[in-house]
């Protein structure tokens, strides 16, 4: 995949979580006492649900936690 590719992948899936978290937000769905903390905790698994899961070998992903760990991507 390009670098171009990969940008594009990357801001469109980012882009259609955060369209519909802000959507959600402004459905009135979501507290309004909630702060960064929780804020941070629902992004987090808003984007946790759009990984697939077993789409990956077990060599897929012991060598991308290897190139995360190496590459300092975490």
């Amino acid at each position: 995949m390009t670098k171009k590719d990969q940008v594009r992948f990357i801001s469109g899936l980012s882009d259609a979580v955060l369209s519909s978290m802000i959507d959600t937000i402004n459905a009135d769905q979501v507290p309004e006492n909630w702060d960064g903390h929780e804020l941070r905790m629902w992004l987090k698994d808003r984007f946790a649900l759009v990984v697939l899961p077993g789409v990956l070998t077990r060599k897929q992903v012991r060598d991308y936690k290897n190139t995360c760990l190496t590459n300092n991507l975490l």
